[in-house]
């Protein structure tokens, strides 16, 4: 079976949380998500010509009913012109927050040689306004589900009814439907979501095993404790906090992730800051790469849609193409710290990222300081002083990045 339909989840919260979340009963340590049968099929499609782009199909597809009414979800479809259409990889596209599905983010993907479906995950449609496109607002569609994002002002709802269920619900079906398409090789079949859309890949890595890879862009774990999601969580009690948590925290998915995922992310991102998006994607048991970029800009477009390195990671899980450099380990010896390496594709350069600041760390000034004097796949260099935080950038000839995890050498009991 493809899915993991049990989760534990500590007794604790279990006691606290029971009373609101109809899964749970107090001495239960087990919870069952996501477990319709209907999941597993391919969803019916209903054709939608009006919003049609060269060379990409439109369509609503059947999703769950949401408070016993039934549902669509609007999604762009494409295939890689020119080409048989036999064996194609397939990849699903989870636009981010005030996005809807995007043609062109479908047209990247099939210039690659994927067939690539990009959905909207909160019962919307696209917009003929360009100046909306990224910002919206997106007309809301005649069978839409709950409106996004996050579901703080669901709650007291059925855990069917809110925002995240029926999102990722959506996308397993997506996953279905892709299954269903002959000219696809259901064999390799990615994902990847952008800011809301990453902590929604995230967890539906983490339900759905079909996906051959992950790739969430941006999005984080424990969002309670970040600063930008303060406004959403006041919204809610602290029975309300705990039940968000339980329920739909991406945190408490990571570790059921069984294929390679990479994370991709900028040094100062405010919805996914280093320090909790470390805590989320140290969780993961399965292969990991990581992939942090100085300054990197949070949105749509080629910001979040198109960092080399999610094909590069692609190819290399689906054809065991040349991979991403991979970190072996590091250490740090007082201000002396090292870094080795395993490459099949020589680095074009390596790196230190650190910054001397203090405060909040997405806050803070990262600076770069090229390093040389590469042994054996091993660099070493003194930490400026000052350091509060660093990491390293490997860079190889085809401007691919790999990042170690990052380190604040004034926290005891850092995990290198």
């Amino acid at each position: 079976m493809f899915f993991v339909r049990i989760y534990k989840i500590s007794l604790f919260c279990l006691i606290l949380i029971s009373p609101l979340c109809p899964f749970f009963t107090v001495g239960q340590a087990q919870a069952n998500f996501w477990k319709e049968k209907q999941l597993l099929k391919a969803p019916e499609i209903f054709p939608a010509p009006q919003f049609e782009s060269e060379g990409v199909k439109a369509f609503f597809f059947e999703g769950l009913t949401w408070q016993g009414k039934p549902t669509r979800i609007f999604a762009y479809y494409g295939v890689p012109q020119n080409k048989i259409l036999s064996g194609l990889p397939g990849i699903i596209l989870v636009h981010g927050g005030h996005g809807t599905a995007y043609a062109e983010w479908v047209k990247l993907w099939t210039g690659r040689g994927f067939a690539a479906l990009a959905l909207d995950v909160c019962g919307s449609t696209p917009v003929s306004d360009s100046s909306k496109k990224y910002a919206g607002p997106h007309p809301r569609n005649e069978f839409s589900g709950p409106p996004g994002w996050g579901g703080f002002d669901q709650m007291n709802l059925p855990l069917h009814d809110q925002w995240t269920y029926q999102a990722v619900a959506d996308i397993i079906l997506a996953n279905s439907l892709l299954h269903s398409f002959k000219e696809i090789d259901h064999s390799k079949i990615g994902i990847t979501g952008i800011s809301w859309g990453g902590i929604l890949t995230m967890i539906a890595a983490g339900v759905d095993h079909r996906f051959r890879f992950a790739c969430p862009v941006y999005g984080s774990g424990f969002l309670s404790r970040i600063e930008s999601s303060k406004e959403d969580f006041d919204k809610l009690d602290q029975k309300g906090i705990l039940k968000w948590n339980a329920c739909w925290d991406p945190s408490v998915y990571i570790n059921k992730i069984t294929c390679p995922v990479l994370w991709i992310v900028g040094t100062n991102d405010a919805n996914a800051p280093l320090d909790e998006y470390k805590n989320t994607y140290l969780l993961q048991k399965s292969q990991r790469y990581l992939s942090i970029h100085l300054r990197m800009k949070h949105g749509h477009g080629g910001a979040g849609e198109n960092p080399p390195e999610i094909l590069g990671f692609a190819n290399q899980v689906l054809y065991d193409s040349i991979p991403l450099i991979r970190i072996v380990k590091t250490h740090r010896n007082n201000t002396l710290v090292t870094m080795s390496f395993e490459a099949h594709n020589r680095p074009e350069h390596i790196e230190l990222l650190y910054t001397t600041s203090s405060g909040p760390i997405f806050k803070r000034n990262w600076q770069s300081l090229q390093l040389d004097g590469v042994k054996n796949n091993q660099v070493s260099t003194e930490l400026p002083q000052g350091t509060t935080a660093y990491f390293f950038n490997v860079t190889d000839t085809r401007g691919f990045i790999s990042s170690t995890v990052h380190e604040e050498p004034g926290i005891p009991g850092q995990k290198m």
